[in-house]
C-alpha cells in the first residue's frame, strides 16, 4: 500500500509540474542570466586639494540601453549609463564617475508590449540596486563621501519615453 501511495505522489507531482511548465510557457520566460560591470571610469582631477572640501553636489544622469545579443535564444543585454559629475560651488570638478552595468535577459514567447515594458521597467529596475552598490562603493573607494542615491522610477521613466514616441 505504501508503494502505491508513493507511486501516486510521484504521479501527482509530475503532473503539477507539466501543468506548471505549460502554464510557463503560455506566460513567456523573462529571465536574468547574469550582471556586469561593462565600463567604469572614475576621475578626480583635483584630488587633493579638494578632500575634505566640498559638499555633495552629485549631479546624477541615468540612462537605459537595450541590446539584443541573440535573437535565437532571446538573449538581451540591458545596460543602465549613470553617470556622476561632483562639483564645487565654483563650477570646479571634484570627481566624475561613469559606470555601464550591463544584465542579460532571457525573454522569449512575450507579446510586443510585454517585451518592451519588461525591457524599459522590470530589466532596469532588477539590476539598479546593484550598479547603484558599484557606483557609491566606487566614490567611497576614492576617499569621498558618497551621496544617497534615492531608487528610480523606471516606470515613470518608461512612461515619460514613450508620450514622447507617440508626440514625435
Amino acid at each position: 500500500m505504501a508503494k502505491d501511495k508513493k507511486t501516486a505522489d510521484k504521479a501527482a507531482a509530475s503532473a503539477a509540474t507539466e501543468n506548471t511548465n505549460t502554464e510557463n510557457k503560455a506566460q513567456g520566460t523573462f529571465r536574468l542570466k547574469g550582471q556586469y560591470v561593462t565600463d567604469l571610469s572614475f576621475e578626480c582631477p583635483q584630488a587633493p586639494a579638494l578632500l575634505g572640501k566640498y559638499k555633495n553636489n552629485l549631479q546624477l544622469d541615468v540612462g537605459v540601453q537595450n541590446t539584443v545579443v541573440d535573437a535565437e535564444t532571446g538573449d538581451i543585454e540591458v545596460t543602465l549609463n549613470m553617470r556622476g559629475h561632483n562639483k564645487t560651488e565654483d563650477d570646479k570638478t571634484i570627481y566624475l564617475i561613469e559606470l555601464k552595468f550591463t544584465g542579460l535577459f532571457t525573454l522569449k514567447d512575450l507579446s510586443q508590449d510585454q517585451h518592451s515594458a519588461l525591457l524599459g521597467v522590470d530589466a532596469p529596475a532588477l539590476i539598479y540596486p546593484y550598479a547603484r552598490q558599484v557606483f557609491m562603493s566606487t566614490i567611497l573607494a576614492s576617499g569621498f563621501q558618497p551621496p544617497l542615491l534615492e531608487p528610480i522610477n523606471f516606470a515613470a521613466l518608461y512612461m515619460q519615453a514613450r508620450q514622447q514616441q507617440a508626440a514625435s
